[in-house]
């Protein structure tokens, strides 16, 4: 027989003693996308530094 300890700690907690952390969950989901979409947007938009040769000749064409 299993004494009250092993009983306890064997015993998967109801619905109701998770519920307080279910937010949590999520809120660090949507973070996670956040950062991911941040991290997307900064890859995709480069240094802002043109390269030396194309400027120049934007510049004299302008």
């Amino acid at each position: 027989m299993l004494d009250r300890d092993t009983r306890h700690a064997l015993h998967s907690p109801s619905v109701d003693e998770g519920e307080g952390e279910s937010w949590l969950v999520s809120y660090l989901d949507v973070l996670t996308l956040l950062i991911t979409l941040f991290v997307l947007l900064l890859s995709m938009a480069g240094n802002g530094m043109a390269p030396r040769a194309a400027s120049s000749v934007a510049m004299r064409h302008a």
